[in-house]
């Protein structure tokens, strides 16, 4: 009889492990999908931002250059809100509704308020996906990783914020004011740079993105007047610091993935 209740008990224990379990692995499951698809938001929304600022300061776009773009993003949007956790689905709708809206009004932006509001909206994708990973961290006892994680992920998000800073003044650079801003600016934003190739070396110190690198250091010692430097060449250089903050940002997220066994697919990053 009590080799019975023994075994019967063994059992019931397992079988609540193995089901603990496998409602870990779903919630996991889960967590992957919605930080694959933030981060499938935040590369379309960076494209999106590329063709408003070149139709809002150079050329005119064409709107079916923009629509299938858009439609992704409003996709993406609609799984996000539709399998997050009841807790965070506020978060999702929230982000949702900040999207839609910059979708809906961009082409009556200033090419200043469009950087802000795209890097506005980036930024709360990547928030979100922070708030996922790191509950993910800490539900699986990864606390040293987490640690480190927050670390770099502290890094990413103030050079975006520096270069969202920058990247406003471009269109105004040639106005005195500006010229002394944009100085500052690219003091914080190099600082910045640096700062983050010391978390990955090979991210940062690409050929092109060193050359953007001297180019502010060109603007710095000019004190912002970059007479030289056309608007182009300006918006040019900050895209390719942007490729290079998203590909450390990018690589983070991968070797974080793959020591939570649960590797995320591999994408190339665009400027």
């Amino acid at each position: 009889m009590f080799m019975i209740i023994a075994a019967s008990l063994s059992a019931v224990i397992v079988l609540y492990l193995l089901m603990r379990h496998g409602r870990k692995s779903k919630l996991n499951d889960n967590r992957y999908r919605l930080v694959c698809e933030l981060r499938s938001v935040a590369e379309h929304l960076r494209e999106h931002r590329h063709l408003a600022h070149t139709h809002l300061s150079f050329e005119p776009i064409p709107d079916n250059h923009t629509v299938e773009i858009e439609k992704n993003i409003s996709n993406s949007l609609l799984f996000l809100v539709e399998k997050s956790f009841v807790n965070d689905r506020p978060m999702f709708r929230l982000l949702m509704k900040q999207i839609q809206t910059l979708l809906f009004e961009w082409r009556d932006m200033t090419p200043a308020k469009s950087q802000m509001s795209h890097g506005k909206a980036i930024r709360a994708t990547l928030y979100l996906i922070d708030e996922i990973v790191l509950t993910w961290l800490v539900e699986s006892d990864q606390t040293e990783l987490s640690e480190q994680y927050s670390r770099q992920w502290s890094l990413v998000i103030d050079s975006l914020e520096a270069l969202t800073q920058f990247r406003m003044l471009v269109s105004d650079s040639k106005n005195d004011l500006q010229c002394e801003r944009l100085n500052l600016k690219a003091q914080i934003l190099l600082r910045k740079i640096n700062r983050l190739s010391l978390l990955s070396p090979l991210g940062v110190h690409a050929p092109s993105t060193s050359h953007a690198a001297r180019q502010l250091t060109e603007i710095i010692s000019a004190h912002g007047h970059i007479e030289e430097m056309d608007e182009r060449e300006l918006y040019q250089l900050t895209s390719t610091l942007s490729l290079a903050i998203f590909k450390v940002y990018d690589q983070i997220l991968i070797e974080l993935s793959e020591q939570l066994n649960q590797p995320l697919p591999t994408k190339e990053v665009k400027a």
